[in-house]
């Protein structure tokens, strides 16, 4: 819409400048002529619309029109033109109010669509790609693949919660995700969230350059990381979980799972926003795959929308990609060939209102969306 209006305003600026016999207003058509063609680049290259339309209101063109073009000095159709433009800019401005932004340490990441956190396990034994990206040099590139990909969010972790998977050291999961972090960090500038449940953990991999903690406990194992998250400005995904780490995934089954997930969390809500976290800092996860039945995790994603109903003011992120009720739907499909499943479960969840998908498969999950998001705006949603 802005692009629209910024080339209908170039075309009636080289009317105006072809047509005019005056050498001083060419001149000034010729400049602004320049300035808008900048602005179109600017667009066309992925400047922030916030930046842009803050850029475009202070400029001297902008300005012009409250001047001369308002004492109808100055061309009808650039007049016209211009009078467009500073609609969709104050249209603009409205939905950038209207948008919300999750707060980290580092920036604010708008919600305006969902938002891809691509898995990167820097351990030896997670469930889908234990062992790829071990060394801090692997690690890198494939995070640069992801960010090539479209990944909005690298999720570092250094601990399997697979099932069956064994509990690491403070140290042992520090000198595993914080190389990775650090040489990540320093080349790119893509939000790197850490997936841990110890606050030395995050303290850790915080200095080294993370600035979202990714707390599958939501915050039971340790309430310490509330206080980190408050102090640092860090983003807070608050996943729902049952159990303790080795019992996380044998829990015996609930008969209402939505109503254990709400009370999990509010009850990790309550625990961070009294130390002091604030509300755009936090997001909330289901937990899918963590103390659910078969049934639960696809109820759960068909039903996302009276979850979300209940937490308003947090984004809600969703992480099915490859797992078991997957494989199980797929006739036991292994973990590596289960994109079809977890491309269907992931525009399930943004059609029913999800902000943020974890993924293995960034790509194919960036493009999935599109089309699902485009169907729900389509839907008034």
């Amino acid at each position: 819409m802005l692009e629209e209006a910024l080339i209908k305003f170039s075309l009636a600026i080289e009317e105006c400048h072809s047509s005019t016999t005056y050498a001083e207003d060419r001149a000034l058509y010729a400049q602004d002529l320049v300035q808008v063609m900048g602005w179109i680049r600017s667009l066309r290259s992925g400047a922030s619309n916030e930046q842009l339309i803050a850029d475009i209101s202070d400029s001297r063109t902008a300005k012009l029109f409250g001047d001369y073009w308002k004492k109808g000095e100055w061309a009808d159709k650039e007049l016209a033109a211009l009078a467009e433009l500073r609609s969709t800019i104050e249209s603009s401005y409205t939905k950038l109010r209207m948008t919300p932004n999750w707060q980290t340490s580092r920036r604010q990441i708008p919600l305006d669509r969902p938002l891809v956190m691509g898995i990167l396990n820097v351990t030896p034994d997670s469930f889908s790609d234990g062992g790829k990206y071990f060394s801090a040099e692997a690690a890198l590139h494939r995070a640069e693949a992801m960010i090539e990909d479209g990944v909005d969010i690298l999720d570092i972790g250094g601990e399997s919660t697979r099932p069956g998977g064994t509990s690491v050291t403070v140290e042992e999961e520090i000198s595993r995700t914080v190389p990775a972090i650090a040489v990540i960090a320093k080349r790119f500038d893509t939000p790197i969230s850490i997936d841990t449940t110890k606050s030395m953990v995050v303290n850790a991999a915080i200095d080294a350059g993370a600035e979202i903690i990714n707390d599958i406990s939501g915050l039971r194992f340790d309430p310490d990381i509330a206080e980190t998250a408050a102090s640092s400005g860090s983003g807070l995904v608050l996943m729902h979980s049952r159990g303790e780490f080795a019992s996380m995934h044998t829990q015996e089954p609930l008969d209402d799972i939505f109503a254990d997930v709400k009370i999990g969390l509010r009850r990790a809500l309550d625990i961070a926003l009294s130390a002091g976290v604030q509300k755009d800092q936090i997001a909330l996860d289901i937990g899918l795959g963590f103390g659910k039945t078969f049934e639960q995790n696809l109820a759960l994603i068909a039903k996302l929308d009276k979850i979300i109903a209940d937490f308003k003011d947090y984004p809600m992120l969703v992480g099915s990609s490859r797992k078991s009720f997957i494989g199980k739907l797929l006739d036991g499909a292994p973990t590596d060939t289960r994109l079809s499943g977890s491309l269907a479960s992931a525009a399930i969840a943004v059609f029913n209102g999800a902000s943020i998908l974890r993924v293995h498969d960034v790509k194919e999950t960036v493009d999935a969306i599109k089309v699902a998001t485009a169907i729900r705006r389509e839907k008034g949603l």
